[in-house]
Parts: C-alpha cells; sequence; structure tokens
C-alpha cells in the first residue's frame, strides 16, 4: 500500500511522552503524525487499545470514540486512507463509516499460501495441506509462521514432520474427528452394567436428615 504501518510498539512510544492515562491523547497523536506523511495509514490490533479504554473502571469513558471520529473526519478532508485492524468488532465511530471485510476462517489452501511465503516454494512443495488442515483446522497465520521457522532450521522435513511440531505445542490432533468410526452405544454389551456401576460416583444420591 506504500503507506505507514502502526502497531502497538508505535502506539507504546507515542504513550510513553504522556501521562499513563492520556490513551486517547497519544493515539490521536500517533495516527496525525503518521497520516502528515503518508497517504495511506495501516493501524493494527485497535482492540488491544479499546480494551483499555473499555474497561469497567476506565475514568474517560467514550472519549477515544471522540478521538476515532476527529481522525476520520480530517482523514475524509485530506482524502487520505485509515485501514483499521481488529480482531471482532471495530468501534462505533469506525463501524457506522468504513467498508468491513472480514476474514474467513482458514483452508488448506491458505495453509499452503502461508507456507510458501515462510518456507519458499520448492520447500513448501513437500507437504500435503490436506492432510495438515485435518489434523489442525483452526491454526492462525502466526501459528503457521511460528511452524514453518522451526522447521527452517531442519534439512529433511516433511508433513509428519510438520504435524509433529504442531502436536508438540498442543495446536493438533491426531485424530479428526470426521475420521473416527461411528460407535453405536445401543449394541456395545454390557453398557447397562458400567453406567449402574458409575452412577454412585458421579452422582450420589442425595441424602436428607429431619
Amino acid at each position: 500500500m506504500g503507506g505507514a504501518f502502526l502497531g502497538m510498539r508505535q502506539f507504546m512510544d507515542s504513550l510513553a511522552s504522556h501521562q499513563p492515562s492520556a490513551v486517547e491523547e497519544a493515539f490521536l497523536e500517533m495516527l496525525d503524525r503518521a497520516a502528515a506523511s503518508h497517504q495511506t495509514v495501516i493501524v493494527d490490533d485497535l482492540h488491544l487499545v479499546t480494551a483499555v479504554v473499555g474497561a469497567c473502571e476506565y475514568g474517560r469513558a467514550f472519549l477515544l470514540d471522540a478521538a476515532l471520529t476527529a481522525a476520520l473526519a480530517d482523514a475524509a478532508i485530506q482524502r487520505k486512507t485509515l485501514i483499521f485492524g481488529v480482531q471482532d468488532d471495530a468501534p462505533w465511530p469506525i463501524e457506522r463509516r468504513a467498508c468491513t471485510w472480514r476474514i474467513p476462517a482458514f483452508t488448506a489452501d491458505d495453509y499452503r499460501s502461508l507456507c510458501r511465503i515462510y518456507l519458499g516454494a520448492e520447500a513448501a512443495a513437500r507437504l500435503d495441506y490436506a492432510r495438515i488442515f485435518r489434523c489442525a483446522p483452526m491454526l492462525n497465520a502466526y501459528q503457521v509462521k511460528n511452524a514453518c521457522t522451526r522447521l527452517r532450521r531442519v534439512m529433511e522435513f516433511d508433513t509428519v514432520r510438520f504435524v509433529e511440531y504442531l502436536l508438540s505445542r498442543g495446536k493438533a490432533s491426531d485424530v479428526a474427528i470426521s475420521e473416527a468410526p461411528h460407535v453405536d452405544w445401543n449394541g456395545l454389551k454390557g453398557a447397562d452394567d458400567i453406567i449402574r456401576a458409575l452412577e454412585p460416583k458421579i452422582a450420589p444420591p442425595f441424602e436428607t436428615t429431619n
């Protein structure tokens, strides 16, 4: 985009020159400084700032909304582009003015694209992404990147080692639910006896005294 990229490092640097409670002032100053020299400004992880000002004990409720409204108005006048990255919903001033695009849940093809970036096309071609996705369908971009960074140090790696790494970090299951065989409990011999034996241990009878 050729613009400025602002994250929490830049926000904390801006806050360091203010009182700790001046969150909104530090945020607006950071944004104004970047917009002065860039046509496009990208602000990542905005939800971390809104989490601070949205806390129950925070004494300046809705002041960030005022700061965002001012920044958006200035950007419209100067024909600047502001892009905000949030984890869930955007703050109200942004929500009512902005075009919103949500990143959908990753697919196996998304894993492949990320691995090509962090492993290179040749190394990434060694992996079976359908199998990796079956074992770990909920990975985010950071987790894929971390796995690639780790495996780049291994001269010979394959899908098995990739999955083993994810398992070692608790990010995958060795069995996909969809691949588990169906069990008909009605046909399981001795199930009634097991249930009767477990009932007193799980839900002991309630005793009353007069």
